[in-house]
């Protein structure tokens, strides 16, 4: 029986789903995105009276909402340079804006957008070619716009480093000028094609990989260790049962059953659909910046390591750590 929960993308209660054909401003307007940040100094209120913390500065909306704690160094980047990155890109490329928000009262705004062409793992399990782009005001994270794909069949969204070169995207740290030339939009793009083009290489051999119910447990229970200085690893377990319920059972999952293909979309369900609950807020920024994007990560550097040999049913006392 398939489950009946995973119909909808881990966006449906975050930030904004655009119409179609919505113009960058209305984009903007409709996502709460035209807000200003300023950074101001940190000031301690001791028994002397008022000190500054000359290596510390706040940044604040234009409302006074205090967003985060940054550096001297630190250059903010306003969301209507942001929104000049997008428009670059949308320039250049036909994208297709799906959905816009912002987290922690706009200390992040970021911005989902898919590329026209695809890819069809094993000929048969397509996913779109995503841009995020994310922009911060809380110190945590570059001006990024980063590769992503996304399973059609349930939204999964799919984390995959590539070795062979640094393919993250295209990053602006905080420290530097925003403006972005054109070169560097037409460079990512093409870093873009050559990303999907070793991601659906690498999801092809997951997905002709065969394994066993033993490689299945092992693979699942490397990802989801017990901790041995616990008493009960009952957490544990049930993390367990719920992605191996996922791996017989979810969304999609006769495309991938009895491959490493589906004991990684297994993880990705989890992580997307099932981990965090009603808290979608919290839940969607684990999984494209905290914990549950390490998981899919670590999930599938693990899978590759298997294609090469690796014995996912060794036991775990005597077999080599994988790198995450």
């Amino acid at each position: 029986m398939k489950s009946d929960v995973y119909f909808e993308s881990p966006w449906r209660d975050v930030g904004t789903k655009v119409a179609p054909g919505s113009t960058l401003d209305t984009i903007f307007d409709d996502a709460g995105l035209n807000y200003h940040v300023r950074k101001e100094p940190i000031y301690y209120h001791g028994e002397a009276g008022s000190v500054s913390v000359p290596q510390g500065f706040a940044t604040v909306r234009d409302d006074g909402t205090p967003l985060g704690v940054v550096g001297r160094r630190y250059q903010i980047v306003n969301n209507s340079s942001f929104r000049k990155l997008v428009s670059t890109f949308m320039d250049t490329q036909d994208l297709a804006i799906e959905t816009a928000g912002t987290f922690n009262s706009g200390a992040k705004a970021w911005i989902l957008a898919r590329l026209p062409d695809y890819v069809k793992v094993a000929g048969k399990d397509a996913l779109n070619k995503m841009l995020l782009f994310v922009n911060s005001f809380d110190g945590s994270t570059p001006l990024v716009v980063k590769f992503t794909t996304i399973r059609v069949i349930c939204w999964n969204t799919l984390q995959a480093a590539m070795r062979q070169r640094n393919m993250a995207g295209l990053s602006i740290a905080h420290t530097e000028s925003a403006d972005v030339r054109m070169s560097d939009v037409l460079r990512t793009l093409q870093l873009s094609n050559e990303y999907y083009n070793l991601v659906h290489r690498a999801f092809d051999k997951l997905a002709l990989h065969r394994i066993t119910d033993a490689e299945l447990i092992g693979y699942v229970k490397r990802l989801v260790p017990d901790n041995p200085e616990a008493d009960k690893n009952t957490r544990a377990e049930n993390t367990r049962s719920r992605i191996l319920g996922l791996y017989e059972s979810g969304r999609g999952a006769e495309l991938g059953r009895g491959t490493l293909w589906g004991a990684y979309n297994a993880i990705t369900e989890y992580t997307d659909h099932v981990a965090g609950g009603d808290k979608r807020d919290r839940a969607l920024k684990s999984m494209l910046f905290g914990a549950a994007a390490d998981l899919k990560e670590s999930a599938f550097a693990l899978a590759m390591k298997a294609t090469e040999g690796f014995q996912l049913n060794a036991p775990m006392s005597t077999a080599p750590l994988i790198e995450a």
